[in-house]
């Protein structure tokens, strides 16, 4: 799939506005996209078309009155301008799609929505301000064709993906990146976009990260943004090699701020909401991305006096930051660690941003150059997809335990046959005749009995458990000479008791065995809906292929149920709460794990080992209650 690139952008001016205009250009300029049409401009009632440049004929407000307005000076417009045939003679694009817009100076930045009062939180005031990268980003995006409908503070789609993939084709549908260089004066927008092109030929940064993980909110909604901002301070921000500074925890009810970014390239806070331009010192380093999680820090980019955090930010060299144009609820703060997980992929910052960002249609706005990249010292591109050492070895000996399982199953099935020929001849059925008969069946019991099963695998077996003791003979874990009961315990892996039965003279503790019938069923989220949802799932075991109810084992919900679990991270699982599974982890594993009887509980799950069974996954919504077509698996047991 095609990266994102300038080719997939239009620069968007104010029509009939000649420094409007010249910020498009120059904008354009800079990143060499197309400002002319071969034959001339493309023209509609309400704007104008010039290869990548799309003027609309709107009011230089920043803030517009209504909704209504809005769509007819901005959205409906640009809707009608995107329809025609943009990059008439551009020769490097045959065809062209729109990935991304650039809402360039004197634009509007925003609305005071009045739509329907029922869907508005009265909390939030009576109009509160759309932004118009955000409300743009999604009400230019088809969906089977058709624009999307407003609609106030949905949850976005595309959302802290918990597998990383860059934005694509696939991605249109759901939101176009939108970003906003505006700003008091002419000079002062064109100075934002030098600033990015700073950025894109220095390409890494090395300033410091300016961290502040606490406010003075309290409440259920501010720890758990506090609680995330600390996550990625432990977990992701020493993976970006950047020196940091971090606030401390002083009172809950006292916001202790950062005092002052000197040398920075990022500065990532939350909640004091302004601020005075001595606040920036003196710089060397690239700064590249300013956020300051407040409820009204974007409402104006024009205020060449303001001392809300974007307007500091972007003046004093910053090549992007992002803001609230109006309360976004603290739910919809951006995401850190969706950020810069983003970031150092390899995504842009546009990219980065709409990945870290909870709601579309909502007040939350990015400003500067969508385009710019940022690549951090040392780095070494992430790659999702190779398995870690110690899960491979699990896997293996998961796949081998199957093998085993096989092989038993065989062994089972000819002494059954054995039996049978021997009850045939103690019969009235004449013996003789079926002492061939009996010949042949023990011939192939003998072909296929315990000791040939072990023999088949006792060399891979032998490898797979010495493999760790091998690997971590004097480093790697906390104990020299590690034995393999230890490895499986640090590891808090168990393994198939066919396995110990292969070896036979191996010490693994009865802690580390899995219980013979004992089973674990894994499957991927499927993305069902194509839209933001919580999945829940149900399982059905059959013991026949045919999977009628005549041979239904039992039925797990995990709605209901628990011992379900799901990959939260890679290779890192937790168990599915009550509120489900959310399209985020589309690709990720969800796996279900048999259950037995308790102090507690009567029921037991345990299957028969050897024996192959068949597994039907649901996937289903409650909210709306929507269920999808079921999928059909099936498996050995192999405990």
């Amino acid at each position: 799939m095609a990266n994102i690139s300038k080719d997939n952008f239009v620069v968007v001016y104010r029509l009939g506005d000649s420094e409007s205009k010249e910020l498009a250009e120059y904008y354009a300029n800079k990143h060499n996209m197309s400002i002319s049409n071969v034959g001339g401009s493309e023209d509609g009632d309400n704007w104008q078309v010039d290869g990548q440049l799309i003027g609309i004929r709107c009011s230089d407000r920043e803030i517009l009155d209504s909704d209504t307005i809005f769509d007819e000076e901005v959205l409906f417009p640009l809707r009608e301008a995107l329809e025609g045939n943009i990059l008439t003679g551009n020769p490097s694009q045959e065809s062209f799609t729109i990935w991304g817009i650039v809402l360039g100076y004197n634009v509007p930045g925003g609305y005071y929505y009045k739509g329907d009062p029922s869907s508005r939180d009265p909390s939030l005031g009576d109009f509160p301000i759309i932004s118009s990268t955000s409300r743009v980003g999604r009400g230019c995006a088809k969906t089977d064709g058709n624009y999307n409908k407003f609609d106030l503070q949905i949850k976005n789609k595309l959302y802290d993906r918990s597998i990383y993939s860059r934005y694509g084709e696939d991605d249109i549908k759901y939101s176009l990146i939108v970003s906003r260089i505006d700003a008091p004066t002419l000079s002062l927008a064109k100075q934002y976009v030098d600033q990015a092109e700073i950025l894109n030929k220095k390409g890494i940064v090395n300033g410091l990260f300016y961290i502040d993980p606490y406010s003075d909110k309290v409440g259920p909604s501010a720890d758990n943004y506090r609680d995330l901002l600390l996550e990625f301070k432990n977990d992701l921000l020493p993976t970006l090699n950047l020196d940091s500074w971090s606030t401390t925890f002083m009172d809950p009810y006292i916001d202790v701020p950062v005092p002052f970014a000197r040398e920075d390239s990022f500065v990532w806070s939350w909640f004091t909401d302004r601020a005075d331009p001595t606040f920036f010192q003196e710089n060397t380093a690239t700064r590249t991305f300013f956020y300051n999680a407040d409820f009204d820090g974007a409402e104006t980019i024009r205020d060449p006096n303001g001392k809300t955090w974007p307007i500091l930010a972007m003046n004093r060299g910053y090549a992007a930051c992002a803001g609230a144009m109006d309360n976004p609820t603290i739910e919809g703060f951006l995401n850190p660690n969706a950020f810069f997980k983003s970031l150092y992929r390899r995504s842009t910052i546009g990219e980065a941003y709409l990945f870290s960002l909870p709601y579309l249609d909502w007040s939350m706005t990015l400003f500067g150059d969508p385009l710019t990249y940022a690549y951090f010292p040392g780095e070494i591109e992430a790659v999702d997809d190779v398995i870690e050492e110690d899960e491979s070895w699990y896997l293996m000996s998961r796949e081998l335990a199957k093998v085993s399982a096989y092989e038993y199953q065989q062994e089972q099935d000819t002494e059954n046959v054995v039996d049978l020929v021997v009850d045939l001849t103690s019969s009235d059925i004449d013996a003789v005749e079926l002492i061939p008969l009996l010949n042949s069946a023990q011939a192939l019991y003998l072909a296929n009995s315990g000791d040939v099963r072990r023999a088949k695998s006792i060399t891979s077996t032998r490898q797979l458990f010495s493999y760790p003791i091998e690997r971590y003979r004097y480093k790697g874990l906390s104990r020299r000479l590690p034995t393999i009961d230890f490895y499986l315990t640090s590891q808090n892996f168990k393994v198939s008791r066919l396995l110990v039965d292969v070896v036979k003279n191996i010490n693994i503790s009865e802690s580390n065995l899995l219980d013979e019938g004992w089973w674990e069923f894994e499957f991927p989220v499927r993305d069902d809906a194509e839209d933001f949802v919580f999945y829940y799932f149900l399982i059905e075991v059959y013991n026949n292929p045919i999977m009628s109810h005549e041979y239904l084992e039992f039925t797990r919900d995990s709605y209901r149920e628990d011992d379900w679990f799901y990959e939260k991270e890679k290779d890192i699982f937790v168990p599915i709460t009550d509120k489900g599974v959310s399209s985020s982890y589309i690709g990720r594993k969800v796996r279900c794990q048999s259950r037995t009887n308790t102090s507690l509980s009567q029921y037991n799950e345990y299957l028969n080992r050897g024996q192959t069974y068949y597994f039907r996954i649901i996937q289903y919504t409650k909210f709306p209650e929507v269920t999808y077509n079921s999928r059909d698996f099936e498996q050995i047991i192999y405990t």
